[in-house]
């Protein structure tokens, strides 16, 4: 789990479908919704370079 450089999103990864998820994290806090979740699939052992989460913040 970590935070992004910007504290816009909250990064995790999925132990069982092991994709990684990018959680949108807004201020003031509120209940987030499923357009504030956005996941990627991992291929081999890299994790994707660009984070399309935040560009379209």
């Amino acid at each position: 789990m970590d935070m992004s450089e910007d504290d816009k999103a909250l990064y995790f990864i999925n132990l069982k479908d092991r994709k990684l998820y990018g959680l949108f994290v807004d201020t003031p806090a509120r209940v987030p919704t499923a357009a504030d979740v956005k996941s990627w699939v991992r291929t081999g052992r890299s994790l994707p370079q660009q984070t399309p989460f935040l560009s379209s913040l």
